[in-house]
């Protein structure tokens, strides 16, 4: 998983945040079939995270992770 988090963001304490939160979610909740992905937040969603508790931001990474393994074919 590479993790790319523009300036526009937010301040440095905002995007590390970001960083910490997708990296824990991924490293307790690997995808079974291996998947490579690159994450990059928009602009819009700065004002939505900086209020976001951990809880609700893992339930939405692991929406969207669930929603890439279905997508992804099993065979490779």
């Amino acid at each position: 998983m590479g993790i790319v988090v523009s300036k526009k963001f937010g301040k440095a304490h905002v995007r590390n945040r970001f960083k910490r939160y997708s990296r824990e979610v991924f490293r307790t909740n690997k995808p079974q079939n291996g998947i490579d992905m690159i994450v990059i937040p928009k602009k819009s969603l700065k004002d939505h995270f900086e209020n976001m508790s951990f809880d609700t931001f893992r339930s939405s990474f692991l929406f969207l992770l669930g929603i890439l393994e279905r997508k992804v074919p099993n065979e490779i």
